[in-house]
């Protein structure tokens, strides 16, 4: 099981979680709902559901956070396999780190 603080910590910063089974094979919770409802997860619904989460996923689109000024915040991946294709992107994604967090990894 994961740290109840862990998975709130992981909802403060925006991610849509999805609560994966004991061997991370597949969610316990129906996905597309958390994915079309951007305001699924609360305080008391993490804690009434800990024991589905054996592990954590998350799904794109709309978060539950907004910005300084309001607007809705959005999850997107840009998946980058290869040394050319980040060389080449490198200048749009230094651009893009002004304005939005990107992880590299």
């Amino acid at each position: 099981m994961i740290a109840l603080e862990n998975i709130v910590s992981l909802w403060k910063a925006g991610f849509k979680l999805v609560p994966l089974n004991e061997l991370s094979t597949g969610p316990t919770l129906s996905w597309s709902e958390i994915y079309s409802t951007p305001d699924y997860w609360s305080d008391e619904k993490l804690r009434l559901h800990l024991n589905k989460f054996h592990n954590i996923a998350t799904t794109f689109g709309k978060s539950h956070l907004r910005d300084g000024d309001g607007r809705e915040q959005y999850l997107h991946c840009l998946d980058i396999d290869s040394e050319e294709v980040l060389n080449r992107l490198s200048t749009l994604l230094e651009q893009w780190k002004l304005r939005i967090p990107c992880v590299l990894v």
